[in-house]
C-alpha cells in the first residue's frame, strides 16, 4: 500500500510538473512514457538539478539529456542510459521499469541508496546492467533471473546486499559475466549456476558465502575472499578453453589440486590462455605438477599458505611470462632439502648450500616446523640478529680468530658473512627469473673475496 502511495505521488508530481510547462515547450499529452519514466526517475534523486542532470528539462529534448541515448530506428524510445560517476544521491526510480526499449543501464560509481526495484525486470531487452559501488541493501530480486533473458552482464559489486544468491540467475542463458562482490551474500552457491554455458566470469569474493562448492559447476574463475569449504571437483576446470583466471584464495578448500588444472597434458591443453592461478591460503594437498610449467602465459602462480608437499617442477622455469610467485609456507622438498644436495637445482640449490654452510641448518631442520623456510628464516634475521642465524662452529671459529686481532677486522669478516646471505638469498628467489645469473654470483663472490682480504 506503501509503495502505491509513493508512485501515485510521483505521479501526480510528474502531471503538475508538466502542467506547468512555458509556452512552447512540449506539453504533457505529448510527452512520451520514456520522458515521463526520466522525470520520475529524476525526482527521486537528491538535487537533481544541480551537476550533469542540469540538461534534464523541458528546454531539451530528453534524448539530448546527459547519459541518456534513443534508438534511431524507433525515435524517442531510450535505448541506454549510461551515467556512471555522476554524483546521484536518492534511490532508483520504479518507473525506470516503463523503459521497455533499455539495452544498457549503467548506475555505478553513484552514492544511490535503497532496494534494487523489481521493477527493472520488465527490462526485457536489457543486456547490460551495472549497479555498482552504490550503497543499495535488500536482496537480489528473484524476478531479475526470470524476466532478463538478454542479460549479459550484471556487475552488482560494492554494495550491502543481503540475503541469498537467487537461484533463477541461473535462467540468464546468455549471461557472460556475473559479479557481485564486496556485498552481504550469504548461503551456499546455487548448484544451477552450472547451467550458465556463456559465463567467462564469475565474482562471488568478500561475501559470507559457505558450504562446498557444488560440482555441477565448471568455471568459478574468482571465488575468492568467502567461507567456502570442501574439495574442488576434479573436473572443474577440464573443459574451460577460455579461462584467463582461476582466483580461489582466502578460504578454506582442502584435498589435492583438480588434476584437471594440469596434471594431465590434454588438460592442460585446454588451459593454454591461463594468466592468473591463485590457490593460496587454503588447506590443499599433494604436489606440484610439472605439467604447470606448459602454461607459457601464466603470469602470476600463488598457492602459498597451504599443506601442499613434494619437489617443485622444475618446469616452473619455463613460464617466462611470469611475474608472481608465491610457494612459502608448505612442505615442498625444494631444491637442497632432501638428505643430499639436489644437484638439478642449479642456482637455487646453490643458494641452499650457502644458507646450509653460514647457518649450519638444513631446509629440513626442526626449527622449521612451524611453516618457517631456511630461506625465511635468514631472511628474517639477517639484519637484526644477525649472529644468532650464524651456525655455531663457524661462530665459533670466528671468535677464536678475532680474539687477538683488532675489532674492524672482526666487523670486516661478519660483513663478509653478511654478504655471503645476501648472495643466498639472491640465488633462492622464489622466481626463478629473479635469481641470479652464474655470471653475477661469480662476481659477487670475488667482491666478498676482496672485501675480506
Amino acid at each position: 500500500m506503501e509503495g502505491a502511495i509513493r508512485l501515485l505521488w510521483l505521479s501526480l508530481l510528474c502531471i503538475c510538473s508538466h502542467a506547468g510547462l512555458p509556452p512552447g515547450s512540449r506539453s504533457s499529452s505529448n510527452a512520451t512514457a520514456d520522458e515521463l519514466a526520466l522525470l520520475y526517475f529524476k525526482s527521486m534523486l537528491s538535487s537533481p538539478s544541480e551537476g550533469l542532470l542540469a540538461s534534464w528539462n523541458s528546454s531539451n529534448h530528453f534524448c539530448t539529456w546527459a547519459g541518456v541515448s534513443c534508438s534511431r530506428q524507433h525515435r524517442e524510445r531510450v535505448v541506454s542510459l549510461l551515467m556512471n560517476s555522476f554524483n546521484l544521491s536518492g534511490r532508483i526510480s520504479p518507473f525506470l521499469g516503463n523503459l521497455s526499449f533499455l539495452r544498457e543501464v549503467d548506475l555505478g560509481g553513484n552514492q544511490l541508496v535503497g532496494e534494487i526495484p523489481v521493477e527493472l525486470s520488465h527490462l526485457t531487452r536489457l543486456q547490460v546492467l551495472n549497479l555498482s559501488y552504490n550503497q543499495l541493501q535488500g536482496e537480489i530480486p528473484t524476478e531479475i533471473g526470470l524476466s532478463l533473458k538478454k542479460l549479459v552482464y550484471l556487475n552488482l559489486d560494492r554494495n550491502s546486499l543481503s540475503g541469498e544468491i537467487p537461484p533463477s540467475l541461473a535462467d540468464l542463458p546468455l549471461m557472460e559475466d556475473l559479479t557481485i562482490v564486496y556485498n552481504r551474500l550469504s548461503g551456499e552457491i546455487p548448484p544451477s549456476l552450472g547451467n550458465l554455458t556463456n559465463l567467462r566470469v564469475l565474482r562471488l569474493a568478500f561475501n559470507m558465502l559457505s558450504g562446498a562448492i557444488p560440482s555441477s559447476l565448471g568455471l568459478l574463475p574468482r571465488l575468492s575472499q568467502n567461507l567456502l569449504n570442501g574439495s574442488i571437483p576434479p573436473d572443474a576446470f577440464s573443459k574451460l578453453p577460455y579461462l584467463q583466471s582461476i582466483f580461489m584464495d582466502h578460504n578454506f578448500f582442502h584435498g589435492p589440486i583438480p588434476r584437471s588444472i594440469g596434471s594431465i597434458p590434454s588438460d592442460i591443453s585446454n588451459l593454454v590462455n591461463l594468466a592468473y592461478l591463485d590457490l593460496s591460503e587454503n588447506s590443499f594437498t599433494g604436489s606440484l605438477p610439472a605439467s604447470l610449467g606448459r602454461l607459457k602465459n601464466m603470469a602470476l602462480f600463488y598457492v602459498f599458505d597451504n599443506n601442499m608437499s613434494g619437489s617443485v617442477p622444475m618446469t616452473l622455469g619455463n613460464l617466462t611470462e611470469l611475474n608472481y610467485m608465491g610457494l612459502s609456507t608448505n612442505s615442498f622438498v625444494e631444491y637442497g632439502a632432501g638428505n643430499v644436495v639436489s644437484t638439478n637445482g642449479d642456482i637455487y640449490s646453490y643458494g641452499i648450500l650457502i644458507l646450509e654452510v653460514v647457518t649450519g641448518k638444513r631446509p629440513t631442520d626442526s626449527t622449521f616446523g612451524q611453516g618457517l623456510s631456511l630461506r625465511e628464516y635468514v631472511e628474517l634475521s639477517l639484519y637484526n640478529r644477525t649472529m644468532d642465524i650464524i651456525g655455531m662452529r663457524l661462530s665459533l671459529s670466528l671468535k677464536n680468530e678475532c680474539q687477538d686481532i683488532d675489532i674492524f677486522s672482526h666487523k670486516r669478516k661478519t660483513d663478509c658473512l653478511i654478504d655471503l646471505l645476501k648472495l643466498g638469498l639472491s640465488c633462492t628467489e622464489e622466481m626463478p627469473s629473479s635469481r641470479m645469473s652464474t655470471g653475477d654470483i661469480i662476481k659477487g663472490l670475488h667482491a666478498i673475496k676482496g672485501h675480506l682480504l
